[in-house]
């Protein structure tokens, strides 16, 4: 009887161990309980170790203090790259999905609206991409929400682009012929923006060396996609495509690009109507030929733009420099602020902002000052993980600061 009671206990230590399981975090309850206080919210982020992808979650208290780390656990068996939330569909639920490099697969979890270091995460659903002779084919190297979060996009290799409505029970459901006419094969979709309206995709390409930025409006019923016939040439390709939540600024988007022989530049535009017949506006940001960009980062209402970078720039002795732009013109013109040498790197989702429009980073949080032409300071405490930073709200307790 005993050794057969061991052995059930090693059944079970073996299966809390599956790749796919969501363990629950283990409670610090040896902490002190006598006095506690109300915690601002959980950062959730994607950390890439070894090849696969782990959610962290971190209780962030005010002035950026944490008290709490632990691994929710996700194995993606590739690169993790993308994290996105989708809070709008049912607001006694947010939803949180992840996008694996190489497998395609995107993991679904469940948040509860108080989060707290017991709460319970659980999987809702994934894809995963299609398997043929022995590989992955077609799997996406980026992913979008529309603002309203009833859709979810992802593009890839051989012109692919893959739609999901986004079910009420945080589930993925594919959209069938989401595109009339298929991309061409040679299409590479690098990355994917959607606009403040929700009206239009935006899929940066490449193909055969010409890189281009292609417009899509979205079907509001279907989600579906309908080519707009226009294209943009670019002098090299555009990662990181983001835009800011507020129209306050028009309909402008934002991204990394890279050439041959030349510095990471910023490139902003404006979609909706002034796409295709407006130019794409390149704003270098060095005159250095290192300079490599990692992320840009709009803030909410699209008047001010964040870009990290590492190499050339003022930052001799420091790992990389944060830079505050002020957005003029819907995009047109980009007016440099005041920067920061701090700690930046990681892949190009790897920032986010919370209530306080505080900006969070990989291991690090900082204070953006209401005066614009102050720079940037750290806070204390750290954000855990490398990828697709996102800041819940939480109404749980937690321990004494």
């Amino acid at each position: 009887m005993k050794r057969y009671m061991l052995g059930m206990l090693g059944v079970l230590i073996v299966l809390s161990g599956c790749a796919g399981s969501y363990p629950e975090p283990v409670s610090r309850s040896g902490m002190a309980t006598k006095s506690r206080t109300t915690y601002l919210g959980v950062v959730y982020s994607l950390k890439n170790r070894s090849n696969e992808g782990e959610i962290i979650a971190t209780l962030l208290f005010s002035g950026g203090k944490t008290r709490y780390a632990g691994v929710i656990g996700v194995s993606c068996n590739g690169k993790a790259i993308a994290l996105l939330k989708d809070d709008r569909l049912d607001r006694k639920r947010v939803y949180l999905y992840s996008l694996c490099h190489r497998s395609g697969i995107i993991n679904g979890l469940v948040v509860p609206p108080k989060t707290t270091p017991d709460a319970r995460f659980f999987l809702v659903g994934t894809y995963l991409g299609s398997w043929n002779a022995g590989l992955y084919r077609d799997v996406p190297d980026d992913m979008v929400l529309s603002p309203d979060g009833r859709y979810l996009y992802t593009g890839g290799e051989r012109g692919t682009i893959i739609g999901f409505r986004v079910r009420r029970s945080g589930q993925l459901e594919k959209i069938g012929l989401l595109l009339r006419k298929p991309l061409p094969a040679e299409d590479r979709i690098l990355s994917l923006g959607i606009n403040a309206n929700g009206e239009d995709l935006v899929a940066s390409v490449e193909n055969r060396g010409q890189s281009f930025l292609k417009e899509f409006r979205i079907d509001p019923d279907s989600g579906r996609l309908h080519p707009e016939g226009k294209s943009l040439s670019v002098p090299g390709p555009v990662h990181g495509i983001v835009a800011p939540d507020s129209l306050m600024n028009g309909n402008i988007l934002g991204g990394i690009l890279t050439g041959p022989g030349t510095a990471s530049s910023v490139v902003t535009f404006e979609t909706g109507d002034a796409f295709g017949r407006s130019p794409v506006f390149v704003r270098a940001v060095s005159r250095s030929g290192n300079t490599i960009l990692h992320q840009v980062l709009f803030t909410p209402d699209g008047t001010s733009l964040f870009v990290s970078s590492t190499g050339g720039g003022d930052c001799s002795g420091h790992s990389g420099e944060i830079r505050r732009y002020f957005v003029e013109e819907y995009g047109k013109r980009l007016h440099p602020g005041p920067s920061l040498c701090t700690r930046v790197g990681g892949g190009v989702h790897n920032a986010g902002w919370d209530w306080k429009d505080r900006l969070l980073l990989s291991g690090r949080v900082l204070i953006i000052p209401e005066d614009p032409e102050r720079s940037p300071k750290p806070a204390s405490g750290r954000v855990e993980g490398d990828h697709g930073i996102v800041f819940v709200p939480a109404g749980g307790k937690g321990p004494e600061e």
